[in-house]
């Protein structure tokens, strides 16, 4: 069943006898980048978080997403999601050149299992020695077989489930949806328990919004009896126009100018609409129902009024997040080997990992003037309600 909060201490323990030596490594690297934010001119300690994004191409339609098959007239589509891909050796190449600071290395999309060498790609990550995570929408089949990505050694698998059945595919734009993300959930973990393995740690993210905040409790019904390790419910991300209106005001005719709503349909007609009251209901009724299970919201929202704060005056920062770290914190590998800060808003190119090495990119010039400007203002106005803004270095 979805496992209790000790339990899945347990677990991490017992799945990684060095956990401890490795969670002390985290906490110094953590140091040497608040040093280096304080201190360093802009420049920066090697990231914690790598992104690999081997492909910007989605298979759904997801109602809360800027990807995907109903968005490829846009231009958010044109600049974010027709990249070339890179071969696998060049992906190699690129891992080897990261590997030396071991970062923990998450991998996204679009829909990563679009990718064909994708389990190439994870188990190349695993021969290095690195934490190796992986984010799908859980539709893709595998030609390989579900056994290859257990065997790989993978960390963490978050799969995405907005809702039971049909409300699910609703959300996700394509009938069937949630049929075939319960079969790959169900042959992953039938495959664990039969190989006796703790690994991958297996998450479902449901992002809540109006489409579904009626009947959210109905995962942590479904799932309860799981065996999952966890179940995150995450408050929608977005930007919409009120946002970038104020944005703009910093950064009219700059590279930071923004143009497009981020958040599919909820960053374009905006959250002034939710019924706040019935969301907050909600929240309270699976946190007093499962509060002793591995269950969490992000961000983890203290009260009603931050509830208000967050969805009807999205340009105020929520309690002391008023502080983007990112530059110091996390890199972006697109599809093309590009890397580029918050690639899914700017789109400023900072570097070729094909072409550069590591610190040629990570302190580039193009890096030091971002963290320059970053730091001047402490964040974007559009950073508010983006989830790297809840996250600390």
């Amino acid at each position: 069943m979805l496992q209790r909060n000790i339990v899945k201490r347990l677990r991490r323990l017992i799945a990684s006898p060095d956990f401890v030596a490795f969670y002390f490594k985290e906490k110094m690297k953590s140091w040497r980048r608040k040093l280096s934010y304080k201190i360093d001119k802009n420049k920066s300690y090697y990231p914690n978080n790598v992104v690999l994004l081997p492909t910007n191409r989605c298979n759904l339609s997801c109602a809360s997403c800027n990807i995907g098959l109903s968005h490829s007239e846009k231009k958010f589509a044109d600049t974010f999601e027709r990249k070339k891909e890179i071969s696998i050796d060049e992906w190699h190449s690129i891992v080897d050149k990261i590997s030396f600071f071991s970062p923990r290395v998450s991998i996204s999309g679009g829909e990563p299992f679009l990718y064909p060498e994708i389990l190439e790609l994870v188990k190349y990550i695993k021969h290095k020695g690195l934490h190796c995570s992986l984010t799908t929408n859980a539709t893709i089949s595998l030609k390989k077989g579900l056994e290859e990505l257990v065997d790989s050694g993978l960390d963490s698998l978050t799969i995405s489930i907005d809702g039971i059945g049909e409300t699910h595919d609703q959300i996700r734009g394509i009938k069937g949806s949630f049929d075939k993300t319960m079969s790959f959930l169900n042959k992953i973990i039938a495959y664990r328990k039969y190989q006796r393995s703790f690994h991958p740690f297996i998450s479902i993210n449901c992002v809540m919004s109006s489409l579904n905040q009626g009947r959210l409790e109905e995962v942590a019904d479904f799932f309860v009896n799981y065996d999952i390790d966890s179940l995150t419910y995450s408050h929608v991300w977005f930007y919409n126009q009120e946002m970038i209106n104020l944005h703009n005001k910093l950064c009219l005719n700059t590279p930071y100018e923004i143009k497009e709503t981020i958040g599919g349909r909820f960053g374009t007609h905006g959250q002034k609409d939710r019924n706040l009251e019935e969301l907050w209901a909600k929240i309270g009724l699976i946190k007093e129902k499962y509060g002793d299970l591995n269950i969490s919201f992000f961000p983890d929202l203290k009260n009603f009024n931050e509830l208000e704060v967050y969805y009807l005056y999205p340009g105020r920062a929520i309690r002391d997040h008023k502080k983007c770290y990112a530059p110091w914190n996390t890199i972006e590998v697109f599809p093309d080997g590009d890397v580029e800060f918050a690639g899914s808003c700017f789109h400023i190119h900072t570097g070729n990992l094909i072409e550069q090495d590591f610190d040629d990119v990570w302190n580039s010039d193009s890096f030091l003037e971002i963290r320059k400007k970053i730091k001047s203002i402490g964040a974007f106005p559009i950073c508010a309600r983006c989830c790297y803004i809840f996250q600390q270095l």
